[in-house]
């Protein structure tokens, strides 16, 4: 019983320590894709999936001259490691890389040793690709996203002391202990994870605010982020997309000699103003603040020949603008870039990169241009 306590608790602490490190870097690559602008799935969950696999060959390597209950107990820790991260995940990419590990790590134990352990394998992988088909959002289903993984650990464990228990010394007893702490390994990880989530939740009172911007009531990044995912998926010749990113000129300059006050002004202002001139023109637009003063505006089923009129005669339009703030009169110019989805493009970042690609050229070009590639 006490030897039962000192796995169960080392397990506990070693998960719990594993996941506060998982979401973490989820959170530092959610900071840098919003940087570097950067749209996939894949590239904010690659941190985190590499850094399980690294979790796991280092658990590996550890475990590999041991024997007994601590060598078992160390392949129960690489399983509980393994089944959160594909339930964490959604890219192919990240599922791929982890069913990889798990590969290989039943081959180093000699688990994959008939063609009964290969279509067990294989039934694994294919529960884990269901899951993550289906249960997409932890906020509507956190208890889905808890069942499959923690049902894994025994479904692993009791055929594998079945097909060859007896010959790796495994006693009833130690496969118990061995589904206990794994099932309580599963229910703090998804624990930890659903308090962190709840957190992030509470700070925003209502459900939209997770995707809209309280200043200018814009969408936020992490909406245009999901939105332009899905219409590049839609894009066909009937169906065209065109992509428009606007800078305000000299921003950090006019919020430094006026006051935060007053370009949060300045950007209310503004935006009022696009979403006006881009509804007259009948477009189907979305606006987006994707930045500080960086602004994306998607506009589906609609041409680059189209889109760039409209936005030629709001860019006009902003040099006679006056934003009159405190008494005292601000005049504003803004940069563009627009570009639209071409057949070439692999994915939505190569799309959204070339109309930055385009901002930068009308900075570059002395600002209050607009660039139209």
């Amino acid at each position: 019983m006490v030897e039962f306590s000192y796995y169960l608790m080392l397990s506990i602490f070693f998960m719990l320590g594993y996941t506060m490190l998982f979401q973490q870097l989820f959170r530092v690559s959610q900071r840098r894709l919003i940087k570097r602008h950067w749209l996939q799935r894949s590239q904010l969950e690659l941190p985190a999936a590499l850094f399980t696999c690294l979790v796991v060959l280092v658990l590996r390597v550890f475990s590999q001259q041991l024997t007994g209950r601590v060598y078992w107990f160390l392949i129960n820790l690489h399983f509980s490691v393994i089944n959160y991260t594909a339930v964490m995940v959604e890219s192919s990419l990240s599922l791929l890389l982890i069913s990889i590990v798990a590969f290989i790590l039943l081959a180093s134990t000699g688990a994959m040793f008939s063609p009964w352990s290969w279509l067990f394998f294989v039934l694994v992988i294919l529960v884990l690709y269901v899951q993550h088909l289906r249960i997409r959002q932890f906020d509507r289903h956190p208890v889905l996203y808890w069942i499959l993984p923690s049902l894994m650990g025994p479904a692993i464990w009791i055929p594998l002391y079945l097909v060859a228990g007896h010959a790796w010394l495994m006693t009833p007893s130690a496969i118990f202990s061995l589904c206990f702490n794994y099932v309580a390994n599963m229910l703090l990880a998804f624990w930890y994870t659903l308090q962190l989530h709840r957190e992030r939740q509470l700070n925003s009172k209502f459900a939209q605010a997770a995707r809209y911007d309280d200043l200018t009531g814009f969408q936020n990044w992490n909406a245009f982020r999901n939105d332009f995912e899905s219409a590049f998926r839609r894009v066909s010749v009937t169906a065209p997309l065109t992509v428009a990113t606007i800078d305000i000129d000299w921003f950090k300059q006019l919020n430094d000699q006026y006051g935060r006050s007053t370009g949060n002004q300045i950007l209310v202002t503004l935006t009022h103003n696009l979403n006006e001139a881009l509804a007259a023109s009948g477009l189907d637009y979305r606006c987006y603040r994707t930045g500080g003063e960086e602004l994306t505006v998607l506009l589906s089923n609609t041409t680059l020949s189209q889109a760039t009129p409209v936005l030629e005669a709001w860019h006009h339009a902003i040099r006679d603008l006056t934003i009159v703030v405190n008494g005292v009169a601000i005049k504003l110019t803004v940069s563009l870039g627009l570009t639209q989805v071409r057949p070439e493009d692999r994915n939505a970042t190569t799309t959204f990169q070339r109309a930055d690609w385009n901002l930068y050229e009308s900075k570059h070009a002395g600002r209050d241009k607009l660039t139209a590639i």
